[in-house]
């Protein structure tokens, strides 16, 4: 299996080793460090923020996102609902702490709802804690609240997939070469 390609100015994730890390919001004290190229940086596999040198780079200031990880484009089917509200959908945007959920069904802010995403024939993935924490039209923004270990391992391994698969550019694969 090929490498995926590393960005080499990327620093590491001192916690679990992970290159897939993207700067973060600075808070007052790390603006000041920005001066001395220090930034503060959060893993988008295992959500530990840190601070990494990055000697000569400068980062534009960035808008405010209150999520904490970054969420990655995806076309997931999914059943969701207890009680009074069932439903189905699309997932079509996720990270390691909730994901964005394309619906007909109307819900409100607040609802707490089981996910079963059908991630392949074979592959099913159970949220049984999760929360809605905004309503756009049709789009509802869900935080996975209270994963267990066997979630959070399954959500784990889908946002790896998905960056390996990001990470990886695209090939043109010639059934004639040259």
């Amino acid at each position: 299996m090929r490498e995926p390609d590393v960005d080499p100015s990327m620093p590491r994730c001192p916690d679990c080793g992970e290159t897939h890390v993207s700067r973060t919001n600075r808070r007052v004290l790390e603006r000041l460090l920005s001066v001395l190229y220090v930034y503060p940086f959060r893993c988008r596999i295992c959500g530990h923020r840190f601070l990494a040198v990055q000697w000569g780079q400068r980062y534009a200031t960035r808008t405010v996102d209150r999520r904490q990880y970054e969420r990655m484009a995806t076309h997931i089917p999914v059943v969701f609902g207890a009680g009074d509200v069932d439903g189905e959908g699309v997932v079509t945007e996720i990270s390691i702490d909730g994901c964005t959920i394309q619906t007909e069904v109307t819900v409100s802010r607040g609802t707490h709802l089981p996910l079963r995403m059908q991630c392949s024939p074979s592959r099913t993935i159970t949220v049984s804690h999760a929360v809605v924490r905004s309503v756009h039209g049709r789009a509802i923004g869900i935080q996975f609240v209270q994963l267990g270990a066997r979630e959070h391992d399954q959500i784990h391994r889908l946002v790896c997939e998905l960056l390996d698969a990001q990470s990886v550019p695209s090939r043109r694969i010639s059934a004639h070469p040259m």
